[in-house]
């Protein structure tokens, strides 16, 4: 065997140790020290977020308008009292009830 060191065995004392991933992106706020602070970037989010909502409420309505304008417009043209002309054959028939019985034991 040689004198160098082995690199290829794994000891137990080898695992890095576990970082929280939101420790590097909000230093301050990640490790609990201040509660009020969250609580601030969070309402500013909130409120942030509120205006772009309120946009796409508002496209939503008016699509929905169109909508209805082109149903209104489609029936108005399309949707007429109907005429029928031309041979008809009338053909006389008779609807019967039927009655059904179950007979349970």
């Amino acid at each position: 065997m040689s004198d160098t060191p082995d690199t290829h065995h794994c000891h137990a004392n080898s695992v890095p140790p576990r970082r929280n991933p939101a420790s590097s992106a909000w230093p301050g706020l990640s490790q609990g020290r201040s509660v009020t602070a969250r609580a601030i970037v969070l309402t500013i989010l909130t409120l942030l977020l509120a205006f772009p909502l309120g946009l796409v409420g508002k496209i939503v309505t008016e699509r929905q308008g169109y909508e209805k304008d082109a149903i209104r417009n489609v029936t108005s043209t399309w949707g007429d009292a109907q005429t029928f002309s031309g041979p008809m054959l009338l053909l006389p028939y008779v609807v019967r009830p039927t009655i059904r019985t179950t007979c349970r034991r």
